[in-house]
This record gives C-alpha cells, sequence and structure tokens, in this order.
C-alpha cells in the first residue's frame, strides 16, 4: 500500500540540497467521511499549486499516516516543509480518532524527543457546524495542540469552517493568508517566517473571545436553557422578545461601526448566520422585522445549494425545496406505486415530497443525503413567509413535472394529475417543524384539500404540541437507547434523549393518526427489540414502519 510518508518524504526531497535548488513544499492533509473536508482540501492544494512556480503542493489522505516513520525521516533542519491539515469535527466515533490516537501516543511516548517534528512547519484547519457548540472543530484543536507539543512550528493560528455558511469563502480566504504570510519570491526556507506559540493564539483572539462571551451572555438573557430552540408560541414573555430586539440592534451597529472586519481563525457572529431567534412576538414591528432579517444570513450556502441542485433538488426561497421521488416517475409510467399505495391509498404521481425547511437538528450516519443539507438547534437565518412557500413549492413541483413530459413510458392521464398533487410528503429532508411557520404552512395545504403527511426526528417536542392536525404524523425512532441514539444521529442538543421521549409523550395525545418510523442499523441497534418495544408502549402509535438504514 502507498504509504503517507513514502509520499511525504520524496515529495518534500529530504535529502540535503541547496536552497536554490529545491521549492518550498507544502502537504496538505485530510481526513474525510461523508467527502466534504476532501473536496476543500482538494480546492486548497490545487490553489496552492497554481499560485507560485517556488511552491509544491500535494494532496494526501491521512487514512495511511505513518507518524513514526514521518519522525523518524522528518530531519530538525528540514526547513523545507509545510503540513496543512484539514480535520472535520465528529461528535461521535470516526476515521479522525485513529489519527488523532497516533499523536497523542507520539506525545506522551517517553522514548521520543519534544522536538520529534522540529523540522516541521505546520497550520492546522477544522471543518464542521458550530452548532456542536464544544465540540466544533475539537479534533482539530487537540491536533494544533498536540503538533506544537511535539516540537512543530505553527505558522498560521487555528483556522475553523463552518460549513453551514459558506466553506468554500472562508477556505478562499485562508488560502490568501497564507500567501500574504509564506509565500514571497524571496523566502528560501519556512524556518525564516515567524511562529505562533500557543499564549500568541491566545492573545491574538483575545478581543474575539471577549466578544464571544459577551453574545453568550446576551443569548443567556434572550433563552436561560442550556440548548437554543425555537418557542414557536405565543406565550413567551414579552420581556424576552423585548431584549432579542434590543440584541438585535446591538449586532446589527456593531456590523456598521465594524464593516466586514476579520480575524483570522474566527468568524464573527454574523457570519455564522447567529442572528435572534424566531419568536412570534417580534412581528409587531415591521421596523424591527427589517433589521432583524438583515443580520440573518441565508440557510443555504453556495455550496449547499450547488450541491443540492446536483443531487435533483429544486430550491425554494431561501429554505426550503421540492424534488420528484423515483416513484413518481414509476407511477407516471404505469410501473407500480411505492408502498404508501398499499399502505395508504397514495398514488405516487399524485405525490409531492417537499420540505418547509432544508436544515436538520441531527447529522444522522444513515442519511442518504450526504449530509449537504445545513444543521442547526434553533431558526436563525432568513425566513420566508408560508404564504410564498407552498405556492412556489407547487410551482417547482410543476416544472419538475413537466420536465417528465417526454420521458418514454409517461402515461397522459396521469401526467395530468400528476401536475395537480393531492398529498404532501413532507420527508424530503431537513425537520419540517423546524419552520417558524409550520401551523400557517400546513394549514394552506389543508385548504387546497392536499393531504399532508410530515416526518420529524423528535427534537423539537415543543413545536409537535403546538402542531395543527395533519393528515399523518410520523415520528423517527432511531434507536432505543440513549447511547445508540447519539451514536447514530448525532444529535447537536444536549438533552436530545429527553426531547426525544418528551415528543413520544406529545405524539400518544395526539387526536390524529400517528405513525412510528423503526430504523434499523445492522451492528447498531438491529437487536434493541426490548427497548423499541417499550417505546412502542409508550408512544402507541397507529402504526408502525421498519426500514433498513445500513
Amino acid at each position: 500500500m502507498f504509504s503517507l510518508v513514502e509520499s511525504i518524504t520524496s515529495r518534500f526531497n529530504l535529502t540535503n540540497h541547496t536552497n536554490a535548488d529545491r521549492p518550498l513544499n507544502t502537504q496538505v492533509l485530510y481526513s474525510s467521511l461523508s467527502s466534504t473536508t476532501k473536496k476543500l482540501a482538494n480546492q486548497l492544494s490545487t490553489s496552492l499549486q497554481s499560485s507560485s512556480q517556488h511552491l509544491h503542493s500535494t494532496l494526501e489522505s491521512l487514512d495511511h499516516l505513518d507518524l513514526d516513520q514521518l519522525i523518524i525521516q522528518t530531519p530538525v533542519d528540514s526547513t523545507y516543509q509545510l503540513a496543512i491539515f484539514l480535520l472535520p469535527s465528529y461528535n461521535v466515533e470516526s476515521p479522525v480518532d485513529s489519527v488523532l490516537a497516533q499523536f497523542r501516543d507520539a506525545l506522551f511516548d517517553f522514548r521520543l524527543s519534544k522536538n520529534s517534528l522540529a523540522g516541521l512547519s505546520f497550520a492546522v484547519i477544522g471543518i464542521g457546524h458550530s452548532d456542536y457548540r464544544d465540540e466544533f472543530c475539537k479534533q482539530a484543536i487537540e491536533l494544533d495542540e498536540i503538533l506544537e507539543g511535539l516540537g512543530a512550528r505553527r505558522l498560521l493560528p487555528l483556522q475553523k469552517i463552518d460549513v453551514a455558511v459558506d466553506p468554500e469563502r472562508d477556505l478562499d480566504h485562508y488560502y490568501h493568508s497564507i500567501i500574504q504570510k509564506t509565500f514571497h519570491p524571496a523566502l528560501k526556507s519556512f524556518s525564516e517566517l515567524p511562529t505562533i506559540k500557543s499564549q500568541e493564539i491566545k492573545k491574538y483572539s483575545a478581543e474575539n473571545q471577549e466578544e464571544e462571551e459577551e453574545e453568550e451572555e446576551e443569548q443567556d438573557d434572550v433563552d436561560n436553557s442550556d440548548d437554543e430552540f425555537v418557542d414557536y408560541s405565543n406565550s413567551k414573555p414579552l420581556s424576552k422578545a423585548e431584549k432579542a430586539r434590543q440584541k438585535s440592534k446591538r449586532l446589527l451597529n456593531k456590523k456598521i461601526n465594524q464593516g466586514e472586519k476579520k480575524t483570522n481563525g474566527t468568524q464573527d457572529i454574523e457570519d455564522l448566520g447567529v442572528g435572534v431567534p424566531q419568536i412570534e412576538n417580534l412581528t409587531s414591528n415591521s421596523k424591527d422585522d427589517a433589521e432583524n432579517q438583515m443580520i440573518k444570513k441565508d440557510m443555504i450556502s453556495p455550496m449547499t445549494r450547488k450541491s443540492l441542485t446536483k443531487q435533483g433538488y429544486a430550491i425554494v426561497g431561501s429554505h426550503s425545496a421540492v424534488k420528484t421521488c423515483r416513484w413518481t416517475k414509476a407511477s407516471l409510467r404505469g410501473r407500480g406505486f411505492c408502498y404508501k399505495h398499499a399502505f395508504y391509498g397514495i398514488q405516487s404521481h399524485q405525490c409531492m415530497e417537499a420540505t418547509p425547511s432544508l436544515a436538520c437538528a441531527n447529522k444522522c450516519t444513515f442519511c442518504w443525503r450526504s449530509h449537504t443539507n445545513p444543521v442547526g438547534t434553533s431558526w436563525r437565518w432568513k425566513t420566508d413567509d408560508a404564504e410564498f412557500v407552498v405556492e412556489e413549492s407547487l410551482k417547482e413541483h410543476d416544472r419538475l413535472i413537466k420536465q417528465l413530459a417526454g420521458m418514454p413510458g409517461v402515461r397522459p392521464d396521469r401526467f395530468t394529475e400528476a401536475r395537480t398533487p393531492r398529498h404532501a410528503a413532507l420527508s424530503l429532508v431537513g425537520e419540517p417543524v423546524m419552520f417558524p411557520h409550520i401551523k400557517k404552512y400546513i394549514s394552506l395545504l389543508t385548504e387546497k384539500r392536499i393531504s399532508t403527511f410530515l416526518v420529524t426526528n423528535a427534537q423539537f417536542p415543543d413545536s409537535l404540541l403546538d402542531l395543527p392536525p395533519v393528515t399523518q404524523l410520523y415520528l423517527s425512532i432511531d434507536a432505543g437507547t440513549k447511547e445508540s441514539l447519539k451514536s447514530i444521529d448525532r444529535p447537536l442538543h444536549r438533552d436530545f434523549w429527553e426531547r426525544f421521549l418528551e415528543s413520544i409523550d406529545i405524539v400518544r395525545k395526539k387526536k390524529i393518526r400517528t405513525v412510528f418510523r423503526l430504523t434499523l442499523v445492522k451492528g447498531e441497534n438491529s437487536d434493541e427489540i426490548k427497548e423499541y418495544a417499550e417505546l412502542i408502549r409508550r408512544g402507541q402509535p397507529d402504526f408502525i414502519e421498519v426500514k433498513g438504514g445500513g
């Protein structure tokens, strides 16, 4: 197997030459499970390679890293190599763990010198979702500290990239920071550049840290719970709404006063899309609404939009989508319906698959959507009106159906029926009940005599409690125990299990048709029969659906 060390040794050319004979070598090292980090690593490596003839950049996966050999073959006086590490964030077991284990063992190995990697200059980039809070980029933070502990020279502060915002743009900014600091025609060695110690990083980010603490204190005033979530009811005390409004104005004034000022390694609170929690009380003042929308960002970044569009989604507004199901195509050609026809009498060609919210509060390991949709614990983005979302979703659905007119075997009668959907499967992607106007959204569909089949991940009990009647309410039951649910769903909420159980209790009291959708993942939860039975006994659903998740 071609090892990473062989690649580093050959491409870094660790033999004795004069400075004029050898270029500055940069190795972009990454670990990736869902390909997001791999794409960003490739983008960075390509940009570095094309930046200068004085620079040679290569791209390698960390999967085959042999740290012992790397230490042995990296002489202390080898000052021509820069390693840029890109690590994704996970709050469960992942391939990154084995990479960190090697570095961790080396750090505490008494046989190794504390200057084992003194010949290596480095920079670390963490990639993930900021909604994971303390766990956001935790692997990258640890690697950054370990590399310094092994004597490597930090050339740039740790960079954290939130994939829910605009990772390609942030990486491009970081690339220009690298070029600005390191790659000059007169530069012959990375040792000529100043290194950044841990103390300097703390000083470097002190001003930003103070700002973050101020924002956290303000958020505590708005929401005293450990986890942020949207209160969709009108029972929120006005004082909290007023505090939220005041926070909105402070953030807006801060943005105006500071302009677009940025600091490496961190991002302004506005760029993380963190605005005011969406509270219905705030709609009383149109001026305040305008200010709130100004400080909020679009849910869908250019990278996310591109990825979802490539997968066949038709994006509606700033946070919704529709998509043509494969069973719709089959039904149009007279080739059968999905299971909902056998269970509930639904003809697939008359069903619109849609969602009012592409965002979700989980990152399920079995998700077939490749984690390209945004995640969050609360609604903190710009919001479209329910009327707009419904009308535009129907228009986009009709547009997608018309594209199938020339498909071989399409039956004219079913094609005509398909253009006027009778059912809405609100299970496309994301968490529908996160949408602040979900009540109005469902009411509008009902007025159009469109039945609603809504699927929720059981992480927003307050929203479920206030949810108007739907034709059928699904609860995703992805595990029977707290430990399995955390491992499989990778929820963002810290009190995910309590939310899960509360949602089950709420669904039991609903006077509508309910369904428990059990997802079985081999080797993870397929043997939790008793635990599943207890949850079913607790929720008393009308139907139970079982599907395989891997």
